[in-house]
């Protein structure tokens, strides 16, 4: 978290193969994020006028970053059929 509404930077690994099974058929296999690395993929700056301890202080408000997760590892297998 920072107070600058700015975050770490992050990479992630993703692979997608594809086979053209026969006439018309296609699989694609795919895995996102393969290292499962964790990160943040977006924030929002915005006040926060909580104490370290948790209690409300008057003496101002201070700005930090509130940082939503970046997705975990995932798979995806899909057949399509052309016509």
């Amino acid at each position: 978290q920072r107070g600058a509404g700015g975050g770490p930077g992050y990479a992630v690994l993703n692979l997608t193969g594809r086979y053209q099974a026969s006439a018309g058929w296609m699989l694609t296999a795919g895995i996102n994020n393969l290292l499962d690395r964790r990160y943040a993929s977006g924030g929002q700056l915005g006040a926060y006028a909580l104490s370290a301890t948790g209690g409300y202080t008057n003496a101002g408000e201070v700005g930090t970053s509130f940082m939503a997760p970046g997705a975990p590892r995932s798979y995806a297998l899909t057949a399509r059929y052309t016509f």
